[in-house]
């Protein structure tokens, strides 16, 4: 599986240089500040928190309120099962936000696999900030989670917050990984300049 995921990885990589490099110089200049913007908004997308409370108000981002409004939707949020194939397909689609919270999901069902799941996320923080992407992904999905919560007069009533302290708790660890992962590659490369 492991292997799977990387070579996912790599080749959207390659696919994403490889698309940029077959067109014209000409239709590169003319499209690049349409390209430049559609991964700016996507990566906006990535890191918008879903549900953010503040002292008087609830913001909602389009996407939790897709998931709050469709209930076809939600059922893909949040199926009976979270599958390792259904997170390579959010993947392949680039579906991202989608595919972590399956990686969480995970995470916290599939104990035996838990360095694999880590393992597997540590190559997107070359280009993503991993840490601020599970946190906003935890905080998009988990408040509508069936798990945790319920809807009544389209209000959200939190039934379970154990679940929630607990599935935060592990996204904390998720991102105490990624982290030491990165302070790691730093301290590496510190040492290979240093000689």
């Amino acid at each position: 599986m492991k292997k799977i995921l990387l070579n996912i990885v790599f080749s959207l990589m390659l696919l994403a240089g490889f698309s940029q490099q077959q067109q014209p110089k000409q239709a590169l200049s003319n499209e690049g500040t349409a390209l430049e913007e559609y991964w700016a908004q996507w990566k906006k997308d990535l890191y918008d928190v879903g549900i953010k409370l503040t002292k008087d108000s609830m913001q909602i981002s389009e996407e939790s309120k897709r998931v709050m409004q469709d209930s076809n939707y939600r059922k893909l949020i949040f199926p009976e099962s979270y599958t390792w194939a259904k997170a390579v397909a959010y993947l392949k689609q680039t579906e991202m936000k989608k595919a972590f919270w399956y990686f969480i999901k995970l995470y916290a069902q599939d104990t035996a696999n838990r360095k694999l799941i880590v393992e597997s996320l540590v190559p997107f923080d070359r280009a993503l900030e991993m840490d601020k992407v599970l946190i906003s992904t935890f905080y998009t999905y988990a408040l509508l989670d069936p798990a945790i919560c319920t809807f009544k007069n389209n209000r959200i009533q939190i039934t379970h917050p154990d679940v929630l302290e607990k599935e935060f708790s592990q996204v904390k660890e998720m991102v105490g990984f990624i982290t030491a992962s990165r302070k790691s590659k730093t301290d590496s490369t510190k040492s290979i300049l240093n000689n």
